[in-house]
């Protein structure tokens, strides 16, 4: 009979999911070799019972969670960006609480690495930072910000991780501990911004319950893959606590972000109106007077509807200046 292990990639397979040493040892202890040889062991002899009760289960659930909330996390804010693209607005967003959510990536990630936790047990903070600076950069663009603002926060987004790089040993543990304060700051910044305006604006539903969901099973993967850091799990406790609030807040305030979006309808509709729509709509005009003349009303002739339209509107600067400023500002709010 051939065995399990002496299939090809079986074996390298089983020691990844049971060994739990992190990832820079370079030596193997021998609790996690024994677990590794236990568990393979088990999966040979289809001893099911001891698989499910000694570990081997809880471990290995672990191990295909954390790659199953890294793959979604790849497109947790994905809604969240499409809902910005397609309204041409950051309405509904906290500046400050899109800064900090930057910073909390980074001291998780730096966190993590520097503490060796497998990458199963934070790779989607990492990606979840790629995301978030493509959030910031597309609210810089919809919200006009100042060049001086973008300049000064990314220098210090990058001077702040080249710190953190560099932080001692003994002080790691203040980088989960500014995260808790971080999450209840931006957090409560983000629930009380919504609160204020009474609509969620371009914040997607979708992200919320991925990040609610990610966050709760975070809270077993740590105990399995982390040893149990309960600096990350009050963090993931504190998270999961912020998701629900903003959960409820969508479906409380629906209504009002239905109506947001309805208002939004005339800019984006003016954001898609190119130059050459304008010209081709001039130059059918033009057409229908001369077709009119060559027929010999010249003298009865109406100039048509559209070209009335055309000579009561702005100039082409003026309307420029009119798409360009949106229907609902963010002080607008929703009674």
């Amino acid at each position: 009979m051939i065995s399990l292990s002496s299939l090809p990639l079986v074996t390298p397979l089983a020691r990844w999911m049971w060994t739990l040493d992190a990832e820079d040892s370079t030596t193997t202890t021998a609790a996690a070799e024994d677990l590794y040889v236990t568990c393979l062991h088990q999966v040979e002899t289809l001893a099911v019972y001891d698989f499910a009760t000694k570990g081997c289960l809880s471990v290995a659930a672990s191990r295909i969670l954390g790659i199953g909330i890294i793959v979604a996390a790849c497109f947790n804010k994905a809604p969240t960006l499409m809902n910005m693209l397609e309204a041409q607005s950051a309405e509904g967003f906290s500046p400050m609480s899109l800064y900090t959510e930057v910073f909390y990536y980074i001291n998780s990630s730096i966190y993590s690495v520097q503490l060796g936790y497998p990458f199963t047990a934070y790779g989607e903070n990492l990606v979840l930072l790629i995301q978030t600076m493509v959030q910031v950069v597309l609210m810089w663009k919809f919200s006009k910000t100042s060049p001086r603002e973008q300049a000064i926060a990314t220098l210090l987004g990058v001077v702040y991780s080249a710190a953190c790089c560099f932080l001692p040993q003994g002080y790691r543990y203040l980088l989960h501990a500014m995260n808790d304060v971080i999450i209840i700051y931006s957090g409560g910044l983000q629930v009380m911004e919504t609160y204020r305006v009474k609509h969620t604006g371009a914040q997607s539903i979708v992200t919320t319950s991925m990040n609610l969901a990610g966050e709760l099973l975070r809270i077993f993967t740590t105990f399995e893959e982390a040893q149990g850091d309960w600096n990350m799990i009050l963090n993931f406790a504190f998270c999961a606590s912020i998701s629900v609030m903003m959960f409820s807040q969508y479906w409380w305030y629906q209504a009002n972000t239905d109506k947001f979006y309805k208002q939004q309808q005339p800019q984006r509709q003016a954001a898609l109106k190119t130059p050459s729509d304008e010209q081709s709509n001039n130059g059918h005009a033009s057409i229908h007077i001369m077709n009119s003349a060559s027929n010999g009303s010249h003298d009865n002739m109406q100039p048509p509807e559209s070209l009335k339209d055309l000579k009561s509107e702005a100039p082409p600067k003026v309307l420029e200046d009119r798409f360009s400023r949106s229907p609902l500002k963010i002080d607008d709010k929703f009674e």
